[in-house]
């Protein structure tokens, strides 16, 4: 017996889901999605799972869904519950409910690949790491000036 339950993600769930995100982190990077990019599909109701121990939140997996195609953004356990498996559930679970509403390919980026909470269940759930992929990202900061009204 596992001693947790998946099921799937409801937005009274969504406090909770917050609170296992920011008790999640374990790499020294922050995640390459940041919080709000996984809060915005939430609200959009896209597939997420939750796992409950007497119906309290302690693992989240949240995805996007673009055509037929997914990202799995964030996968993340209370550190109580991490290596016992939950995170494997809770991607095997999201992955389940992604391909059975259509998507063709599931994807997901750790950073960094072997530090990342989540990255050894994806790995365990049979999602390929591809060696010598490098994650490009540059960030400009937005300024009155650079800002144009013109249409």
């Amino acid at each position: 017996m596992t001693g947790w339950r998946v099921r799937d993600y409801t937005q009274d769930d969504l406090e909770a889901v917050i609170r296992v995100d920011a008790e999640s982190g374990t790499a020294e990077e922050p995640p390459l999605f940041p919080l709000s990019d996984a809060v915005a599909p939430l609200q959009a109701l896209h597939p997420a799972v939750v796992a409950t121990a007497d119906e309290v939140v302690v693992g989240a997996a949240v995805s996007r869904v673009e055509g037929d195609r997914a990202w799995i953004l964030r996968i993340g356990t209370a550190p109580a519950w991490r290596h016992q498996g939950l995170g494997g559930d809770l991607s095997t679970a999201l992955e389940h409910r992604l391909f059975a509403g259509g998507a063709r390919t599931v994807h997901a980026v750790a950073v960094p690949p072997d530090g990342e909470t989540g990255a050894t269940a994806l790995h365990n759930c049979g999602f390929d790491a591809r060696p010598g992929m490098v994650f490009f990202e540059k960030r400009g900061r937005v300024t009155p000036q650079a800002v144009s009204t013109r249409a």
